[in-house]
């Protein structure tokens, strides 16, 4: 039944009298005076009765989802989610990831990233990370939420899960909470040093870009 499915389905095809042919699915026709179509690229087109020259429906066979390439690229603000809001520095700093990899399917994305955190009291982090993307719906127009794993060289583990909306075409903002292992090294009052190890919560602010 799918397959047959596949073979008879329908798109709407509007000729337009300058020449233009639109394709997609008449989502509002108001007799005698308007029509608005979503064509294949998810953009909305108003269209007047008097610039159209016919409408027709047309068989199209669907076309299968084919992996494709994407790269996620986001700087930002982070720190304790109470220093964000207060506007404390003592534990902020600003960073910024990047993620290469592919969508299996229209709306579920996996690849590698790395990236990089300076904080203010001058602490550097390299993390390097899976990062798991779920669109709700097709990518490129939709709201989605992300989860990241992976360690920070030489300091500890990474955890982390956002969420995020696009604000304009492949631009959006992000939002997230996370926990990162650090790794400190302090001084004994007699000499000699040793390390102590940490989990810190952190808020993640800031905006991306989809490519």
């Amino acid at each position: 039944f799918q397959l047959f499915a596949q073979d008879n389905i329908y798109k709407d095809v509007v000729y337009l009298k300058t020449g233009i042919v639109l394709e997609g699915i008449i989502v509002e026709q108001i007799p005698n005076q308007s029509i608005k179509i979503e064509t294949t690229d998810h953009i909305i087109h108003f269209i007047k009765m008097d610039e159209i020259k016919k409408i027709t429906k047309e068989k199209t066979v669907a076309q299968q989802f084919r992996i494709r390439y994407s790269n996620f690229t986001e700087p930002y603000f982070f720190g304790h989610p109470f220093d964000l809001l207060t506007g404390s520095l003592d534990e902020s700093g600003i960073g910024i990831q990047t993620s290469n990899g592919f969508f299996f399917n229209p709306t579920f994305y996996a690849g590698l990233g790395i990236g990089f955190n300076a904080g203010a009291n001058q602490s550097f982090l390299f993390p390097v990370f899976a990062d798991l993307r779920f669109n709700f719906k097709p990518a490129f127009q939709s709201s989605f939420i992300d989860l990241n794993i992976g360690y920070a060289l030489g300091e500890g583990g990474l955890f982390a899960l956002q969420t995020g909306i696009k604000v304009y075409k492949r631009i959006y903002f992000l939002a997230g909470l996370g926990l990162q292992g650090y790794t400190t090294i302090e001084s004994l009052h007699f000499g000699g040093t040793y390390k102590v190890s940490e989990i810190r919560l952190q808020a993640k602010l800031g905006l991306g870009v989809q490519f």
